[in-house]
C-alpha cells in the first residue's frame, strides 16, 4: 500500500506554515499507512524537497520513517504524470 503526493507546494514563496508536510502530517500518514507501506512524494521545487528531508530528518527518524531519497529515474513506476512546470 502506497500514498501519493504529486506537486503539493505550488506556491513555494507563501511561507512554511502552509506547507502540506509538516510533523503532523507524518503523524496523519502514519495513523493511514498500512506496516511496510510507502509515501511517494513529487516536486520540481528543490526548496520544498529540502523542507521535507529536514522535516523527515528531524520528526521522523525515531519514529520509524526511512531516509527520503530522490528518485527522478524511477517516477515513471509510481507517476506516470508530468508538471506543466516540468514541461517548460
Amino acid at each position: 500500500s502506497g500514498i501519493i503526493l504529486p506537486f503539493p507546494d505550488p506556491f513555494p514563496n507563501s511561507g512554511e506554515k502552509f506547507r502540506v508536510i509538516q510533523p503532523s502530517t507524518l503523524q496523519s500518514l502514519e495513523r493511514v499507512l498500512k506496516p511496510g507501506g510507502a509515501f511517494y512524494l513529487a516536486t520540481d521545487a528543490i526548496e520544498f524537497f529540502e523542507w521535507c528531508c529536514g522535516i523527515f530528518e528531524s520528526h521522523g527518524r525515531e519514529r520509524g520513517w526511512q531516509e527520503v531519497t530522490p528518485c527522478p529515474d524511477r517516477r515513471t513506476e509510481w507517476l506516470p504524470a508530468i508538471s506543466y512546470y516540468e514541461q517548460k
